[in-house]
């Protein structure tokens, strides 16, 4: 079993020539029923991202 979600937001400023965005996503997998990984529980996978634009 997977489970994936994500969260993000993306803001204007300085009479929209700048551009900055956050986004989150965060990914998790039952390690039960993997004959890779050895433990169980569940596996977690974090991503964090930021982005800027600034038009001249």
């Amino acid at each position: 079993m997977r489970i994936m979600f994500g969260l993000g937001f993306r803001k204007r400023f300085l009479d929209d020539r700048l551009d900055l965005g956050l986004a989150y996503s965060l990914a998790l997998k039952d390690n039960r029923k993997s004959f890779i990984v050895s433990h169980d529980g569940f596996g977690q996978l974090h991503l964090l991202t930021l982005g800027a634009k600034y038009l001249w």
